[in-house]
Parts: structure tokens; sequence; C-alpha cells
């Protein structure tokens, strides 16, 4: 939304105005980083388990507790992030269209009379 206000405040040429909104979307950036999404926290518990993994295969096992500890706070608040804002699962749209026969009507009765029951 400040994006498109800004936008707007610029293509009219009133610079304070872009200027302020401006202002709101750096504070909105900063802010950001301290909500990640669940992707963006995947993607950062990906990158510390291949970090601890590297410290395990070098032996250094200090910082490779340092980071298993990271991994544990990362894995706790993707599932924190995915039990509140769960990833909607795209369900079939169904047709609200009338389904059309495809056979014609003397078809159907023709199919009808030329069959018979066996009792």
């Amino acid at each position: 939304r400040y994006k498109a206000l800004l936008q707007s405040a610029l293509d009219a040429k009133k610079f304070k105005d872009a200027s302020r909104h401006q202002q709101s979307l750096d504070k909105l950036e900063e802010l950001k980083s301290m909500l990640p999404t669940a992707e963006e926290l995947g993607e950062q518990l990906a990158k510390k388990k291949a970090e601890m993994n590297d410290a395990i295969q070098k032996k250094d096992f200090v910082n490779a507790e340092a980071l298993n500890e990271v991994v544990e706070v990362l894995e706790k608040k993707l599932e924190e992030e995915r039990k509140h804002n769960p990833v909607p699962v795209p369900t079939q749209k169904v047709s609200s269209a009338p389904v059309v026969a495809k056979a014609s009507i003397k078809a159907a009765i023709k199919d009808r009379t030329n069959s018979f029951d066996i009792a």
C-alpha cells in the first residue's frame, strides 16, 4: 500500500508526502526482519543446518553446539509460524455449470427399448 502511495505522491510531485511514505516503507522493512515468514524461516533453518553439519565435519564441536541451539530455536519458530499461519491447501474447483448429456434422447430411448431383462 505504501509503495502505491509513494508512487502516487511522486507522480503528483508531492515530494514531502513521498518522503513520509518512504520513511514508513523503511520502518516496515526494518520490522520485517523481526517477523520472518515461514518460507524465510525455512531458508534460515536450512542454512544453519548446513553450517552445523559443516562444523561437525570440521570437528568444530563448540561451534556445532551453538549452531544446534540456533537450529532448535528456528525449528520452534517455524512450527509456531505454521501453526498460526497454515499454508492453504489448493482445493479442486467444482464447476457450477449443469452437466449436459452427450447422447441424444432418441439414442437413449432406442437403447432402452432394445434391452431386455433375463429373469
